[in-house]
């Protein structure tokens, strides 16, 4: 493989510590609901709106993009995510402690329609190992911040969560003046009349509805399965740093899963992979329940690996998808995909926990992987000449390289 932009390597590195943040609430849920006197099935309201500020929100940051870049969004971003997520512990009551997961998540969100097109442009021949090396920064972060806060919160408390601004906010200023440069890489557009989304997805709409309905499919196992693991092994009376350390293996599965893809995974082979795969992970996730400990961690990393490797072949289809819009494309799959899949994870988590049987969120998310994994029969083939509006593989949308 040849080498790497220095600008996509401090991306994935900037995704990373802003996803590590960002999942520092994934092994914390119970204990916020038991810290807070909340009544069972209250903190997944709370998990609803920090689901939908980090991604919902990022088809209106994409499409705010796509009319002028927005550079200083890589930086006010990731630092506004920083602080509220390190501060959650604080909270006093459900609603500051949602404020700060909507704010939070806001900044999140933020980061990642802007980083993503300029991550894409940093290998506009190739955007499928662009976007494995850019998902590779964030899937390890997601799986570094289970651990981090699960360890934390054991040894010191929630309230201990505050400490991680002394590191987290002086290492994101260092990695973005490494980023100052990056026009060099991807020169500026040039302001833009906005094209009205009705425009944008005119004569795509069925190719443009699949992507969306697989991708939400395909998140429901993703974001899915830390959350019923958190409730699974705390019933069961395990540790948070122990339900950190299973979510991470699984979530550093799935960064495993796009490095592969950007390494071995060419673009004839992308179709296979995108059904085959979603097939071999829906039994793993469904027998997650009856695996014993010893074994646990080998196996949910076996399933993220798997499903991780799916992950930025539908990512770059959308890009395809909508070259005039790079960024909307990319809050799509990136963005609305995980915010209506939150909404469905919640609510089956909800479910679960009222009739007490974790084994029914799993067997939920099992389905969905297998139904993620069919749909795609129906997916125009994304060779970038005629399928999905006749679309051409797309140019950079930070300007002509």
């Amino acid at each position: 493989m040849k080498s790497l932009p220095r600008i996509l390597i401090l991306l994935a590195l900037v995704h990373g510590l802003v996803d590590a943040f960002g999942a520092f609430v994934q092994p914390l849920w119970p204990d916020l609901q038991r810290s807070l006197a909340l009544e069972e099935g209250s903190i997944q309201w709370a998990y609803v709106l920090w689901g939908l500020a980090t991604s919902v929100s990022q088809l209106a940051f994409g499409y705010w993009g796509d009319r002028r870049p927005r550079g200083w969004l890589l930086w006010a971003g990731p630092a506004v995510g920083l602080f509220c997520l390190s501060v959650v512990g604080l909270a006093p009551g459900l609603a500051s402690l949602s404020s700060l997961l909507i704010v939070g998540g806001l900044g999140i969100a933020a980061f990642h329609p802007e980083a993503a097109a300029l991550a894409g442009s940093c290998v506009p021949h190739d955007r499928s190992r662009a976007m494995s090396v850019f998902a590779v920064g964030g899937y390890l972060g997601q799986a570094a911040g289970p651990i981090y806060s699960g360890v934390i919160t054991t040894h010191f408390g929630l309230k201990a969560l505050v400490w991680s601004l002394i590191w987290g906010l002086p290492l994101l200023g260092l990695l973005i003046l490494g980023l100052r440069d990056h026009s060099r890489v991807a020169k500026q557009e040039q302001p833009r009349p906005a094209v009205p989304l009705a425009d944008l997805v005119r004569g795509r709409g069925p190719a443009l509805c699949m992507v969306l309905a697989i991708g939400i499919l395909r998140v429901l196992p993703a974001l899915g399965t830390p959350l019923a693991l958190s409730y699974l092994l705390k019933g069961r009376g395990h540790s948070n740093e122990f339900i950190g350390i299973v979510q991470s293996a699984f979530l550093a599965g799935i960064g495993g899963g796009s490095l592969g893809c950007a390494l071995f995974v060419r673009r004839g082979i992308e179709r296979r992979i995108l059904w085959q795969l979603p097939l071999i992970v829906a039994p793993l996730v469904w027998i997650y329940p009856l695996v014993n400990v010893q074994t646990l961690i080998p196996s949910v990393s076996i399933g993220g690996f798997l499903l991780g490797a799916t992950m930025p072949i539908l990512v770059s289809y959308g890009q395809r998808l909508m070259p005039e819009g790079q960024r909307i494309a990319s809050s799509i799959t990136m963005g609305v995909t995980w915010g209506i899949g939150g909404v469905l994870v919640a609510l089956t988590t909800s479910l679960a926990n009222r009739l007490h049987m974790p084994e029914l969120a799993f067997m939920t998310y099992a389905i969905a992987c297998a139904s993620s994994g069919l749909l795609c029969f129906w997916l125009p083939d994304g060779d970038g000449e005629r399928d999905a509006h006749e679309f051409q593989p797309s140019r950079p949308s930070y300007g002509n390289q």
